[in-house]
C-alpha cells in the first residue's frame, strides 16, 4: 500500500546535500503537469502501466508567468488588470491545480507530492526537478504540435528528451493524427 506526502513537505534546495541515489525502494517518476488534457492523460498512462506501490511520484506544475522586461512597476498594466492581479490568479489557478492532483494521489494511493516551480522555461525547470528529486524516469503528455508550430514554438517535450539523462515516456495526444501546421 502507498502512502501519501502532502505538498507542503519542503522539495530538496538546490545547496541540501543528497544521496547519490533514491533510498527508496522504488523509482522516481517525475510526471509535469498543467491544465491540460495531455497531463492528465500522462498521469492516466503512468497509473496503468508503470506505477508499481513502491514508486514515488513527483508531480511538478511549472507556473509560467511572461514577464516584458518593460515593466518596472508591480502596478503596471497588462490589458485591463496589475501584473500583480495576474500573479495573483496564476497562484490561484495553480492551487486548484494542486489540489486536484493531491486529490487524485491520495485516490490511487500512490506515494508523492505536488509542487509547484515559478519558471520562464519549463523545460529547463522539468529537467532542474529530475535532478533535484532525483527522479529515475520521466512521464509526460504531448500537445501534438506539427512540426512547423513546434519549430517556432518549441515543444517541452522535446526539450525535455534532448536534455534528460533519464528515460522519458512522451505521451502522444488522443486524436493520433499527425499535424504539419
Amino acid at each position: 500500500m502507498g502512502g501519501y506526502i502532502s505538498s507542503s513537505v519542503p522539495p530538496p534546495t538546490a545547496g541540501e546535500a543528497l544521496p547519490a541515489h533514491n533510498n527508496n525502494k522504488g523509482d522516481v517518476i517525475v510526471i509535469p503537469i498543467d491544465h491540460s488534457p495531455h497531463s492528465e492523460a500522462a498521469f492516466q498512462w503512468y497509473i496503468q502501466h508503470l506505477h508499481r506501490p513502491e514508486n514515488t511520484v513527483r508531480l511538478i506544475h511549472c507556473y509560467e508567468f511572461k514577464i516584458n522586461p518593460k515593466w518596472t512597476d508591480i502596478k503596471a498594466v497588462t490589458g485591463t488588470t496589475t501584473i500583480a492581479q495576474e500573479l495573483q490568479q496564476t497562484k490561484a489557478t495553480a492551487k486548484l491545480l494542486i489540489e486536484q492532483y493531491e486529490a487524485q494521489l491520495q485516490k490511487y494511493k500512490i506515494m508523492g507530492s505536488v509542487h509547484t516551480e515559478f519558471s520562464t522555461t519549463p523545460g529547463e525547470m522539468v529537467i532542474d526537478c529530475v535532478s533535484r528529486f532525483r527522479g529515475d524516469h520521466v512521464v509526460m503528455g504531448s500537445r501534438g504540435l506539427g512540426m512547423v508550430r513546434r519549430t517556432i514554438l518549441g515543444s517541452v517535450s522535446q526539450y525535455v528528451i534532448e536534455h534528460s539523462i533519464v528515460p522519458v515516456t512522451v505521451i502522444p495526444p488522443k486524436s493520433g493524427s499527425s499535424k504539419y501546421f
